[in-house]
């Protein structure tokens, strides 16, 4: 017969075993360090890898030493409280909490994955915000020489912000009237026909110097542009300003889609915006000449 401190020992044996369906945990700081450790071996985009990083820190202060396991429904249900988050931004961050626990799961750190519980948050589908022509004579006004083919290449030809941090003038096909994308969210090469406005536009712009300058100055020119229209910078607006002005002009989304990179779904989805005629003629006509002009 077995006496019960054994007993208790070989209880104590099997759940850290295994037999419970988790194996030892970890802290919340240390499954937090395997978990980017692993993203980054796995060769996510550092983009993708430092706003993953930066919001399970967040997660994490105060409670770096918590087991993961002993991490509950209800705490996150208090996390996601106390942060009064949209509900956009709520289910994103839902996403990067969930990556963290199914990660844990995969090692048989904890046998559940507590994001499982939570209730679905349901997003309103509302059309996107985007630039009017007068707003983009003015952003064009506004915007400061060494952030011009950034501003060019995200407004006319909808190419994203990280895609464009990659780019290097020989990337730009003059013969061709089209740019190389070759570094993209899909990692696959994707060439991008570029209107003659925009063609234009980066013609006025100094080629001796860097396409794109640093993220960081990005940021910061960003400030420009956005007191141009007063204050406000919506989300993905140059992106959903492309879309929507490319489709009214060509009337194929299957055709936008792919200068765009992703499916003509998605593009009717979550990046148009319906134009009137008038205003995308008046749009596509926001030429280098009109700079200054408000």
């Amino acid at each position: 017969m077995t006496c019960p401190v054994c007993r208790a020992q070989l209880s104590l044996a099997l759940t850290v075993g295994g037999i419970d369906g988790a194996t030892s945990s970890r802290t919340l700081q240390e499954a937090t360090g395997a978990l980017l450790d692993a993203k980054a071996k796995a060769n996510l985009r550092p983009v993708y890898l430092a706003g993953l990083r930066c919001y399970l820190n967040a997660f994490a202060k105060g409670r770096e030493e918590a087991m993961i396991a002993s991490i509950t429904t209800a705490d996150l249900e208090r996390w996601f409280s106390e942060r009064d988050e949209k509900p956009g931004t709520r289910a994103s961050n839902i996403g990067r909490l969930r990556s963290l626990f199914s990660f844990c799961q995969r090692r048989e750190w904890l046998k559940r994955n507590p994001c499982d519980a939570l209730e679905h948050v349901r997003l309103d589908t509302t059309p996107p915000r985007i630039l009017t022509p007068s707003e983009a004579r003015a952003v064009f006004a506004a915007c400061p020489s060494r952030l011009l083919p950034f501003l060019t290449l995200a407004v006319f030809a909808g190419i994203r912000p990280d895609e464009i941090l990659n780019l290097t003038w020989p990337d730009v096909r003059w013969d061709l009237g089209a740019v190389m994308v070759n570094r993209t969210k899909t990692r696959r090469r994707r060439i991008v026909p570029l209107e003659p406005v925009a063609l234009e536009w980066l013609r006025t712009c100094d080629q001796t110097a860097d396409l794109c300058p640093s993220l960081a100055t990005v940021k910061r020119d960003r400030k420009a542009l956005r007191a141009a229209l007063n204050g406000e910078w919506p989300q993905d607006v140059l992106r959903h300003t492309a879309a929507s002005y490319l489709l009214s002009l060509h009337g194929d989304a299957g055709k936008v889609a792919l200068r765009l990179g992703n499916s003509a779904g998605i593009l009717m989805r979550h990046y148009h915006n319906l134009v009137s005629a008038e205003a995308t003629k008046e749009f596509w006509a926001v030429k280098p000449q009109t700079k200054g002009e408000v």
